[in-house]
């Protein structure tokens, strides 16, 4: 829950000066490591608790213009301070593209291979979404 929260809240705080605002782990990040953390664990938390998290990822979602989903590659080696739970970072993997697919589908999938695709795309949608914000 806290991760979601802080961030919504950096998001928002973020927003107050920015007409941009990149988001490297999006709140659906948040709630998919953490069901993939409970199917690894085998604990639980009580059903009301992830419907209630599920509902507010689902209802914050929209609010990003852009979202892009990352592909897995294991071919790519690991930044710093990235998970190197390759387990946890496949099953959250899988969680994420569920959900991506039930509450975003016209979301974005980047890969290796069509990650300069990705970019022309997402800087001229950007590029429209900020001149129809200044033309109104």
């Amino acid at each position: 829950m806290w991760l979601i929260s802080e961030c919504m809240r950096q998001e928002a705080a973020a927003s107050l000066k920015n007409d941009v605002i990149l988001v490297d782990r999006p709140v659906c990040d948040a709630l998919c490591y953490l069901r993939a953390a409970l199917q690894l664990s085998g604990r639980r938390i009580p059903p009301r608790r992830i419907e209630a998290l599920s509902s507010i990822v689902e209802a914050h979602t929209p609010d990003y213009d852009i979202l892009i989903a990352t592909e897995l590659d294991g071919n790519i080696p690991l930044g710093p301070g990235r998970d190197t739970d390759d387990e946890l970072r496949q099953l959250a993997a899988e969680n994420i593209r569920a959900l991506i697919s039930k509450i975003a589908p016209a979301a974005s999938t980047m890969s290796y291979a069509n990650r300069n695709d990705i970019l022309v795309r997402t800087l001229d949608e950007t590029s429209r979404i900020l001149r129809n914000a200044f033309s109104e």
